[in-house]
């Protein structure tokens, strides 16, 4: 279990936003989710199609990950 909030946000996530979300993440273990409209249209439509909305979330978890493991390694 870990601490997880989701931003919802017009347009993508500026170099700021995902380096305050980095820092978050390294000091306090606190996971913060950026969701921009694109990312919800294509939750919309993958619920639409009966499939699992949910893997636009955890493929944004992933790809954080392995930016994460990339700077730091």
């Amino acid at each position: 279990m870990r601490s997880v909030g989701i931003l919802c946000t017009r347009k993508p996530p500026s170099e700021a936003a995902i380096a305050a979300r980095k820092k978050v993440w390294l000091s306090e273990e606190k996971m913060i989710i950026l969701l921009d409209d694109e990312d919800l249209e294509e939750i919309l439509c993958l619920k639409a199609a009966d499939d699992n909305p949910a893997q636009v979330i955890e493929s944004q978890i992933d790809e954080f990950f392995m930016n994460l493991s990339e700077a730091i390694g």
